[in-house]
């Protein structure tokens, strides 16, 4: 009988043990094994640059893009320029995908009344600098708070350089002004693909990453 026992016993030990490795690695396959998570700052750490940037009345923008583990080797860098009759798309270049973490940083300078020069750190195989036509007053480079998980075949947007959503404030007693909301627009979770649809925005930009396996030139 103790052999039984020991027998049964054994038994269902592998039994457990086989039914454990079967339910951990199905909790492994809800979670998408490339997903991705993007994660915005929006000014610089470094004390002296970031009295650079004010003085020359730019705005800068770290957009982080992390994920675990990725069928791809490069994130592809798109500029969608929007306006009130069409939306032009501009490859700007690649970023090698780094483990964990991969950091895009975007600096927007003004230039004259209608013209922002856009200068990309660390971006490769591409222009580092790109010349957009888009009205500088009042429009501000931002970090979109999405909150979503993405995965290698969507299209990720980055950041967007705007005025806001255009909206009246009501302060009360009857006081109403209008203005230019740029944290609604920021945290609406809406994707910039879709800010002339939903604000009837016109003439912003915003950058996007595609992750490809090659680069294509």
């Amino acid at each position: 009988m103790n052999k039984i026992s020991k027998l049964i016993n054994k038994s269902i030990i592998t039994i457990a043990l086989i039914a454990a490795t079967y339910l951990s690695m199905a909790a492994a396959s809800e979670k998408p094994y490339d997903a991705i998570t993007v994660n915005f700052k929006e000014y610089t750490e470094n004390p002296e640059f970031a009295g650079i940037l004010k003085a020359l009345d730019a705005s800068q923008v770290t957009a982080t893009l992390y994920a675990d583990s990725l069928d791809a080797t490069h994130y592809e860098i798109w500029m969608v320029e929007c306006s009130g009759r069409e939306n032009k798309r501009t490859k700007i270049g690649y970023k090698l995908i780094e483990p964990d973490s991969t950091k895009i940083t975007f600096t927007a300078v003004p230039k004259d009344s209608i013209n922002v020069s856009f200068s990309f750190m660390r971006i490769s195989s591409g222009a580092p600098r790109m010349t957009a036509s888009i009205a500088t007053d009042n429009h501000i480079l931002i970090g979109c708070d999405y909150g979503w998980e993405f995965n290698q075949n969507d299209t990720i947007p980055l950041v967007g350089y705007s005025d806001g959503i255009h909206k009246e404030f009501d302060f009360g007693n009857g006081q109403i002004l209008e203005g230019l909301d740029i944290c609604g627009l920021r945290f609406s979770k809406v994707n910039p693909l879709k800010w002339k649809e939903d604000y009837g925005l016109s003439d912003y930009l915003y950058f996007e990453a595609i992750p490809v396996k090659e680069m294509l030139f």
